[in-house]
């Protein structure tokens, strides 16, 4: 997106711009189907290298198959190539599960396998994380503290990988890159690593990580070179999509019809029918999974949002209170602290959202709930660096964009406000909503034709009703067009119910009307809204006095 608003139209041309209509794809066709000899190796080879989320993920996503399609690969269970250094290797994995990350590096510090050499880096880099994040905390509470920890030793351990034609090596230097602020480096290098392992979750995360703009995403789909019928790939688009609240629902329909029982898979079709606006829907889905599954902690978040913002608060505190056994996780965390905050106790909602940034610094939801339960309690400088903090680990969070929108707004800041409007955009463009934010910072810096070119924009893509006729109401305010003011009021007694902005908006039309002569025109409308503008005595007077101003009506002369 241009940091620029777009021109504002002539007024002739104003009826061509008014419906914007998104970009609309076509159903997606079904994904490849799913080799299961492909799918063991992968988990065999994750699990030699410590990448237990990869793992377990890919794990779920192999159950899910049918039995039938599994039982037709008689491949024997996959066994790791052999290597030299295999016995020192399995020494270090064992170190590396039992978080001795120093002692495994040690073990292969003169590795020249792949798979020892990347358990060797892996470990040093778990281990410089670890001590990164201590001696961040240990700033705690002072001017000096960094957004994020800070971890010197990447370069190094990046210099250690660069060039490396190993798949998991190359993951690995993507990784690094991603670090190091070099996206579209890592970027590359991911690509060249998911060509050869597709079933690599990590990697996608990494990839997912690296695209921080609708722009972005709409570049890469137009020049990966990766498979994209491979069902890995349809994984990814599903869940950026849902990062960037998208459409994902038919992807989602296409892998559920292989994968139906995957949890992951319906939780995030329950994610994408909650941004289609089918919140009963997306409800029922969850509920589902976590019947079949009570003791699942994934998600807990996602589902704890959809009940925060529907107000449901009895179902909400139910199932805060059946989530004891998730206490150690961030979810369960932040599902105990809305249902606090949903009752108003909002101190104690900090303190679990506060945990949950404990367990997991890297949770972005965690700081933007920490974020807004500070600015429900007054300390809005400290609920933006919240949101600040939300927005340095994921750029395309529009939740914390809008969040500092919000707070800058309320601290009369519209300079700041705008800029946090403008980041939201670059992730959601055909977020109405957004638009309607920047118009009305354009408007608090004095700059009206810029705000009437967001109102146009937000008119576009917001969907009938009252919200659309608010829109067009500023977008008239500002304008003074006669073409939209008609508009205005045609929405309004098209959607009803008529309301204050339909009464100004009638009264603001015959004022026009009076100018360009047109009495009988004005008086016919104005006599109109009377009956029912009673309850806004200020328009009535209004109204009144523009009636009083008409000359007496013309009376066609008798034959």
């Amino acid at each position: 997106m241009n940091d620029q608003p777009p021109a504002l139209p002539a007024s002739s041309a104003l009826m061509e711009g008014l419906f914007v209509v998104p970009r609309t794809e076509p159903i997606p066709s079904p994904p490849a189907a799913p080799d299961v000899g492909d799918i063991r190796r992968t988990i065999a080879e994750l699990e030699a290298r410590h990448l237990r989320v990869a793992a377990a993920w890919v794990s779920e996503m192999l159950c899910a198959i049918p039995e039938s399609i599994r039982a037709k690969c008689t491949d024997p269970p996959h066994e790791l190539a052999p290597e030299p250094e295999d016995d020192y290797a399995s020494a270090a994995l064992g170190s590396l599960q039992a978080h001795e990350f120093n002692r495994s590096a040690n073990l292969l510090k003169h590795a020249t396998s792949p798979r020892a050499r990347f358990l060797a880096i892996y470990a040093q880099y778990l281990g410089s994380e670890r001590a990164a994040l201590q001696e961040w905390h240990t700033m705690d509470g002072t001017r000096h503290q960094t957004p994020l920890p800070v971890n010197a030793s990447l370069p190094d351990l990046y210099g250690l990988l660069e060039g490396s034609e190993d798949p998991f090596l190359q993951f690995l230097e993507g990784l690094f890159l991603y670090r190091l602020q070099r996206r579209q480096a890592a970027i590359k290098v991911i690509s060249a690593s998911l060509k050869r392992v597709p079933w690599n979750w990590s990697a996608w995360n990494v990839l997912n990580r690296c695209i921080h703009t609708y722009d972005e995403y709409e570049e890469f789909l137009s020049t990966t070179s990766l498979d994209c019928s491979h069902p890995a790939f349809y994984c990814w688009h599903v869940q950026i999509k849902n990062d960037l609240t998208l459409n994902a629902d038919p992807l989602c329909v296409c892998l559920l019809k292989t994968y139906a029982s995957n949890e992951w898979l319906n939780c995030q079709r329950s994610r994408a029918l909650y941004v289609n606006n089918q919140a009963a829907d997306a409800l029922s889905i969850f509920e589902t999974v976590l019947k079949g599954h009570p003791a699942r902690t994934q998600d807990l978040d996602t589902l704890a949002i959809q009940l925060y913002l529907s107000g449901n608060s009895e179902k909400l505190g139910s199932y805060a209170a059946a989530v004891d056994h998730a206490i150690e996780r961030p979810e369960g965390c932040i599902l105990i602290g809305l249902s606090l905050s949903l009752r108003r106790y909002h101190e104690k909602a900090c303190r679990y959202f506060l945990r949950a940034t404990y367990l997991d610094p890297t949770c972005g939801m965690a700081y933007n709930f920490l974020g807004q339960t500070l600015i429900d309690l007054h300390n809005t400088y400290a609920g933006i660096h919240m949101f600040k903090r939300a927005t340095d680990l994921s750029p395309k969070d529009t939740r914390a964009w809008h969040g500092l929108c919000q707070a800058y707004r309320y601290l009369q800041m519209p300079s700041y406000a705008l800029q946090a409007a403008r980041q939201s955009l670059k992730a959601r463009p055909h977020d109405a909503h957004m638009w309607e934010q920047a118009g009305i910072c354009f408007e608090e810096l004095g700059r009206p034709h810029d705000a009437a070119s967001m109102y146009l924009w937000a008119t576009g893509l917001s969907p009938p009703g009252q919200a659309a006729a608010s829109l067009y109401f500023k977008f008239a305010r500002l304008t003074n067009d006669a073409v939209m003011w008609d508009v205005m009021i045609a929405r309004v007694e098209a959607v009803g119910p008529v309301n204050e902005l339909y009464v100004m908006a009638i009264n603001a039309r015959a004022v026009l009307l009076v100018n360009d002569f047109a009495y009988d025109s004005a008086r016919t409308l104005l006599q109109k809204a009377l009956p029912l503008a009673a309850q806004y005595p200020e328009e009535v007077d209004k109204s009144k006095k523009t009636l009083a101003m008409l000359p007496p009506p013309t009376v066609a002369a008798p034959f």
